[in-house]
C-alpha cells in the first residue's frame, strides 16, 4: 500500500506550532474526569490523572498534541487537559482530520531522538525547522490516504486480538452473575482510613549493585524498571535478600507484589507450557509472532514462580 504513494517533503513549522503551557502542580487537581492532567511522563499518554474543572486559562483544547519534555514523547490529546510543568502543546495549523492523527503521531514520534539531542530551550526551534515526508497527491497532503492506511491497520489489529483472545480462552468477556455481583457489592462496603507505616512497618532499601559488578545467578535483582515487573537481571552476589509477599516501590512510583522468591527457568519442559503457546511455531516478526512469544516467555516464567 505504501509503495505506490507519492511522498512530499513538509517542514513541521509550517504544519504545526509548538507552545509553552500554562501548568500547576497536582495538589491543585480536583474531583472529576472531565480532562486530563498531563505532565512529562511517558506512562499512560503522558496522563497522570483525571481531574474535574480547576480554572479556565489553564485549559489546552483537543485534538492537539501534548510534548514531555522529559522523553519528547508526543502524545494526541482527544479531549480537553490541563498541563503540568515541562509540557508543550502541539497545535495544528492546517485542517487535520482526526482520524489522520495516528499517522501524524508516528511521524512526530520519529523526531523524538532529533528533540533528545538539544537542550531543552532550543527544542521548539529545532522543531519548527525540522522537515518530515508525508504522502501528497497533486501537490497536496493526502489525508484521504492516511485515514484508509490508519483504517486498515486497525482492521487487521483487531483480527490478531481475537485470534489471540480465542487462544487463551478469553474471547468471552461477558462477565458472569457471581462477578456482576462482587461488583456491585462493592458499594455497600464501609471503608476506612489506615496508615501505611503501621500496616507494612518502615520501608527499607537495597543497595546498588553495578552491571559490571554482578555474577550471573538465580536471583531476582530489582531496579527502577517498569518492564518485567522490575526485575533487570539475575544474580548469584552474596547480597541481602528480601522475603517474598512483600510489596516494591521504585524511584518511579510503580508497586509491584514479590509473591515468591523467583528463579530463572533453565530447563523447564516445553510439556509444560499451556497448549495454546506450544501448538504455534513462532518464525515470522509478525504482529502475531510477537505477541505469542511474549506471553509463552510469560508462562515460561511463571512456572518458576
Amino acid at each position: 500500500m505504501l509503495e505506490n504513494v507519492e511522498w512530499g517533503e513538509y517542514r513541521l513549522g509550517d504544519l504545526f506550532e509548538i507552545e509553552r503551557t500554562l501548568s500547576f502542580n497536582a495538589d491543585r487537581l480536583v474531583d472529576g474526569n472531565e480532562y486530563d492532567y498531563v505532565t512529562r511522563t511517558s506512562a499512560n499518554q503522558g496522563i497522570f490523572r483525571t481531574t474535574g474543572f480547576v480554572n479556565k486559562e489553564n485549559i489546552n483544547s483537543e485534538n492537539t498534541w501534548s510534548l514531555g519534555l522529559l522523553q519528547m514523547d508526543f502524545f494526541y490529546r482527544r479531549r480537553k487537559w490541563y498541563a503540568g510543568q515541562f509540557v508543550r502543546k502541539i497545535i495544528p495549523r492546517i485542517d487535520l482530520p482526526p482520524k489522520a492523527a495516528p499517522f501524524f503521531s508516528v511521524i512526530l514520534n520519529h523526531q523524538k531522538s532529533v528533540l533528545l539531542s538539544v537542550l531543552v530551550r532550543h527544542v521548539d526551534d529545532t522543531f519548527r525547522e525540522l522537515k518530515v515526508k508525508l504522502p501528497q497527491k497533486n501537490g497536496r497532503i493526502d489525508f484521504t490516504f492516511m485515514e484508509a492506511f490508519i483504517e486498515r491497520l486497525e482492521e487487521g489489529r483487531i483480527a490478531d486480538l481475537g485470534v489471540y483472545l480465542r487462544a487463551c480462552g478469553l474471547a468471552d468477556y461477558e462477565l458472569t452473575e457471581a462477578e456482576k455481583a462482587a461488583i456491585s457489592g462493592l458499594e455497600d462496603l464501609e471503608w476506612g482510613e489506615f496508615n501505611l507505616e503501621k500496616l507494612f512497618g518502615k520501608s527499607t532499601r537495597g543497595r546498588r549493585l553495578k552491571s559490571a559488578d554482578r555474577i550471573p545467578g538465580d536471583l531476582p535483582f530489582v531496579t527502577a524498571g517498569e518492564a518485567e515487573e522490575g526485575v533487570s537481571d539475575f544474580i548469584g552476589n552474596r547480597v541481602k535478600v528480601f522475603s517474598q509477599n512483600t510489596e516494591i516501590i521504585n524511584m518511579a512510583g510503580m508497586i509491584m507484589w514479590r509473591s515468591s522468591i523467583r528463579k530463572r527457568c533453565r530447563r523447564t519442559p516445553l510439556s509444560l507450557l499451556p497448549a495454546p503457546f506450544t501448538k504455534r511455531l513462532i518464525t515470522d516478526s509478525s504482529t502475531m509472532g510477537k505477541i505469542f512469544m511474549r506471553k509463552m516467555r510469560t508462562s515460561w516464567i511463571s512456572l518458576c514462580r
